[in-house]
């Protein structure tokens, strides 16, 4: 197991089949939040993208609440098949359901290593909220960082445009997010933008949308031949302001996401089909607590014994 030490940088946060309440209240509200949240909507994708991420909390839904996902018995199989990856086995894993019984629960909590805990869907949005950010905290999902910047892609349509002293400049965001953005300056422009200095009614361009707003200068800082300006944004800044700078900040980390498993084959395991072996005997669960209990066991000639539950 790899360290469990909360990292400085914070970790991303994975929703892996995420119920509607989950998708369209949960995550956004978390988001607002400043955890750095994403959805994935199909696991033949997750494992790809959870590599390329370690160390990350993903929640998966055992639900097959579209009919194109996996069974509880799949699920289960999927979760354990993380053990045998490097990457995969540093993932802090947690299990969503609205519909499995309490012997189903039981089943993985005994079973699975899931150290993010068994969450019911079930609940409100308010308290799935509050219990989904106790179990991030725990976890240091922040890190010690208190907000989600993201680095603006290279030939990006991202600029400020502003007047000081009648003179217009417009300036390449370097990153952003919504408190402040960095913007790349040529050295001889230090004078321009003195520390402290607020600078009204300036336009922030994202993607070609225009967002109006003022800011102070923070500092200009210095790496090598590169200068940036810092700039922060007013207290009072409008909440639509905020929300416009977050939407593209998740925007273009869900897109670097989605990037960077571009090219890489999708998950084409069998996994009803994966028998995973345990040290103990059976554990009986019910898959209807109305129903009597559905579980293959099998034991090979080393006596150990396989569990396949449906």
């Amino acid at each position: 197991m790899e360290s469990r030490e909360n990292p400085v940088y914070g970790r991303k946060v994975f929703f892996l089949n995420p119920p509607f309440n989950i998708r369209k209240l949960v995550v956004s509200r978390l988001q607002e939040l400043e955890y750095e949240v994403y959805v994935i909507d199909d696991y033949k994708n997750a494992k790809n993208i959870l590599r390329h991420y370690p160390d990350s909390i993903c929640f998966i839904n055992i639900d097959n609440h579209d009919g194109n996902q996996l069974s509880v018995n799949q699920w289960f199989n999927f979760l354990q098949s993380f053990a045998e990856d490097s990457v995969l086995r540093t993932i802090y894993t947690g299990i969503l359901s609205g519909r499995t019984g309490q012997s189903e629960k039981n089943f993985f909590l005994l079973n699975a290593s899931i150290p993010a805990g068994f969450i019911s869907t079930t609940d409100t949005a308010e308290s799935l909220t509050e219990s989904l950010t106790e179990i991030l905290d725990i976890n240091g999902a922040k890190g010690r960082r208190q907000y989600v910047r993201v680095k603006c892609p290279s030939g990006s349509m991202a600029n400020i445009k502003c007047t000081v002293n009648g003179v217009t400049y417009v300036l390449p965001v370097i990153d952003i997010s919504s408190v402040g953005l960095a913007c790349e300056i040529p050295e001889s422009y230090q004078n321009i933008f003195p520390q402290n200095t607020l600078l009204r009614d300036i336009t922030i361009r994202l993607n070609g949308k225009p967002i109006a707003c003022s800011v102070a200068v923070f500092a200009i800082k210095q790496v090598g031949d590169k200068f940036s300006l810092i700039l922060l944004l007013l207290k009072g800044t409008p909440y639509t302001v905020k929300d416009a700078i977050r939407t593209y900040v998740f925007t273009t980390l869900r897109e670097e996401m989605v990037s960077s498993i571009e090219g890489e084959q999708p998950d084409t395991t069998d996994y009803p089909n994966v028998i995973i072996q345990k040290d103990k005997d059976a554990f009986l669960i019910d898959a209807d607590e109305n129903e009597s209990d559905k579980v293959e066991t099998r034991k090979p000639q080393s006596g150990q014994t396989f569990t396949t539950l449906y």
